[in-house]
């Protein structure tokens, strides 16, 4: 198991989030760029932002050329888990490492 912390923002201030992600050895990083961009636009929707034509007088329009693009504004990365660089940006506080463990059991001596 590989052991990742994704940095997804909106493009808007306060946005930011990390989260924690573990995939198999073998997983591609086109593979991991996949699923860090659908737990950006997850992200995204939990800031009341949608994928698609965005206006900000009127909403949602998907035929105006002219419109801005939500999801040219979101961005998303990973990186592997290291405690030391990576738990002071967990929510709430804590370690990434108590979210390895409730989601995927144990987690390696050597990410300690």
């Amino acid at each position: 198991m590989r052991f990742l912390i994704v940095y997804m923002t909106t493009g808007y201030c306060g946005s930011d989030s990390y989260e924690a992600l573990a995939v198999e050895d073998d997983a591609t990083d086109c593979e991991i760029y996949k699923i860090a961009r659908e737990m950006a636009i997850e992200n995204a929707a939990s800031y009341g932002l949608e994928i698609g034509c965005y206006d900000e007088n009127s909403g949602l329009e998907e035929d105006d050329p002219e419109c801005e693009y939500i999801e040219e504004m979101i961005g998303y990365s990973f990186e592997e888990y290291n405690g030391e660089d990576h738990d002071d940006y967990r929510s709430g506080g804590g370690s990434f490492s108590d979210d390895f463990d409730a989601m995927y059991g144990h987690l390696p001596e050597f990410y300690n």
